[in-house]
């Protein structure tokens, strides 16, 4: 679900001096066949990742694989709450811009089961820099012993048409792994990796790529400590102990 917290973290910070090119052509990539597992397994192997960011118990992670140009994002981090109350703040899509950074508008497109949706998400960046959209899959899993809940989120191609000068977000993926501890906290794991088409240099996009989360993050908390989603039960999502 977060997938704006990459998306606006590369590209948000104000390159006041940046003249807007054209844009290049892109090879339209969707993730939409990965297995999970195999996925969780790989970045689970923690090769390469150099602590970026720390605030607030919510440290940043970044690292570059041979022959990739942007850099991947990991977020680890820990919140006192329910799974229930985060992963309604997730299917609450039209609620994103209240608390994803730089989010203008996300919508829900398609219901395409209890544990998997289509949604929108348009990114309003500064001038001189041309808005990101994107439609994300998003689906979710729980274990039934250990309740922990992994999510997935990939780019896809159709289903919403392309909005005036957007450029169009294709190639990206990313999942949460929530582990509830037992005490009433909540480990929180985030990957995402992507590229956000265009013209913009892979250079400036991996100089900014860590403001984003944090303050992603952190207004997270607020909006679930608000109280907003307390009495919600997501269908299938059971809490430890229960």
């Amino acid at each position: 679900m977060l997938v704006k917290l990459l998306l606006l973290c590369c590209l948000s910070l104000s390159f006041k001096g940046l003249i807007k090119g054209q844009q290049d052509l892109i090879k339209l990539t969707s993730y939409e066949n990965v297995n999970i597992k195999a996925e969780q397994l790989r970045l689970s192997q923690g090769i390469g990742w150099n602590l970026s960011k720390e605030s607030d118990n919510i440290k940043v992670y970044t690292r570059i694989l041979n022959g990739e140009k942007f850099k991947e994002l990991k977020i680890v981090t820990s919140y006192n709450t329910t799974l229930n109350a985060i992963m309604a703040a997730f299917d609450d899509t039209d609620g994103h811009k209240d608390w994803v950074y730089k989010t203008s508008e996300s919508y829900s497109v398609e219901t395409v089961d209890k544990n998997t949706l289509i949604y929108y998400v348009n990114s309003d960046l500064p001038f001189p820099l041309t808005n990101r959209d994107i439609v994300i899959k998003y689906k979710w899993t729980q274990d039934s012993i250990t309740k922990t809940i992994t999510t997935e989120s990939v780019g896809i191609t159709g289903k919403v048409k392309q909005k005036g000068s957007n450029i169009r977000v294709v190639d990206f993926y990313s999942n949460y792994i929530l582990t509830p501890r037992g005490d009433g906290w909540i480990d929180i794991y985030y990957y995402a990796r992507m590229d956000p088409a265009g013209s913009l240099p892979a250079w400036m996009v991996n100089l900014a790529v860590t403001k984003g989360p944090v303050k992603t993050m952190k207004q997270l908390f607020k909006i679930i400590e608000s109280g907003r989603y307390d009495n919600i039960q997501i269908e299938g999502v059971s809490e430890l102990n229960k």
